[in-house]
């Protein structure tokens, strides 16, 4: 038996970068700490945090395909497990974080 040739390994590789670049730039502009205060709809999203309108919902909808935001009636909110760590560990979590991460608010259209 011989294991097919794919290219499965290098797409879940370069998902996974992307997947870990969405978490990275909602802990950066504080996204998890804004939603914590209580749903909000885009346009309030994108004004609270400084989004281009053009990239805005694309972020939050990728980051409620991530399941960790949830979406209704056009209002996005942390999901029950991300309000779990909105407390103490988050703020450990979210240090942690961002020793790794690079400054991505630009390609995000932050201003």
């Amino acid at each position: 038996m011989t294991d097919a040739v794919t290219p499965a390994n290098i797409f879940h590789i370069g998902f996974g970068f992307w997947a870990s670049k969405v978490l990275l730039s909602a802990v950066e502009l504080g996204l998890f700490t804004e939603l914590a205060k209580g749903p909000a709809d885009l346009a309030t999203v994108s004004q609270r945090l400084g989004l281009h309108d053009r990239s805005a919902r694309d972020f939050l909808d990728a980051l409620v395909a991530l399941k960790l935001l949830e979406r209704q009636d056009d209002h996005y909110s942390n999901t029950r497990r991300r309000l779990s760590f909105s407390t103490g560990r988050s703020l450990v979590m979210q240090a942690v974080f961002s020793k790794w991460q690079t400054p991505v608010s630009m390609s995000l259209g932050a201003h």
